[in-house]
C-alpha cells in the first residue's frame, strides 16, 4: 500500500488520536488544538499532491528496541537498489506521496500513518516549510565545507 493509499484509508480523527496518544498526551489544549490543525493541513495537502510513482523508494515503519527508553516506532526511507535507509524528516512530501509503505512490525494502519505523519512533520506542517528548512541546511553544509563555518568539537562527556 503507498502512502497515498494508506491516507485514503485512515480516517483523519483516528488518525490523530493515534497521534496523540503517542507524541501529544499530557500536553497543554492550546498545543493540541494547534497540532491538531496542523495535521488536518497536513492530511489536505498531502491528499491533493499529484501522482509521483516512487519505484526507487519504500517507506518502513518499524520497532526500535531500546533498554534504556520504551520502545519507539521508527519511519525510514529505504533505498530498494541500495539497500540503505534514511530519515524522511526532510524529505519532500510530493516526492515520497506514492512510495510503498512497509510496516515491519504489528500495527495497525492508522497506528503506522500516525508515526508517519509525526516523523514527516518534524520540519513543519507544510511541504514548503519542509523545503525551507531542507535548502536552510544545504547552504549551511556548503559554507562548512567552504570554511565560511566552523563546526565545534563535541565530547559526549562533556555533558556529565
Amino acid at each position: 500500500m503507498t502512502l497515498r493509499e494508506l491516507i485514503h484509508k485512515c480516517p483523519y480523527k483516528r488518525t490523530f488520536n493515534a497521534l496523540y496518544r503517542h507524541y501529544y498526551y499530557g500536553n497543554e489544549k492550546e498545543v493540541i488544538q494547534s497540532a491538531d490543525l496542523g495535521y488536518l493541513n497536513v492530511y489536505k495537502e498531502l491528499e491533493q499532491l499529484p501522482p509521483n510513482p516512487s519505484p526507487k523508494w519504500e517507506m518502513h515503519v518499524l520497532k526500535k528496541v531500546d533498554k534504556d527508553y520504551d520502545d519507539i516506532i521508527d519511519v525510514r526511507l529505504h533505498e530498494i537498489k541500495e539497500g540503505e535507509s534514511y530519515g524522511c524528516d526532510l524529505t519532500l512530501w510530493s516526492e515520497i506521496i506514492d512510495c510503498e509503505v512497509k510496516k515491519l512490525t504489528d500495527i495497525s494502519d492508522i497506528e503506522c500513518l500516525a508515526h508517519i505523519l509525526y516523523e514527516i512533520t518534524f520540519y513543519g506542517f507544510s511541504e514548503a516549510k519542509i523545503k525551507e528548512v531542507k535548502d536552510e541546511m544545504s547552504e549551511l553544509v556548503k559554507r562548512i565545507d567552504n570554511g565560511e563555518e566552523k563546526l565545534i568539537p563535541f565530547k559526549p562527556e562533556d555533558l556529565l
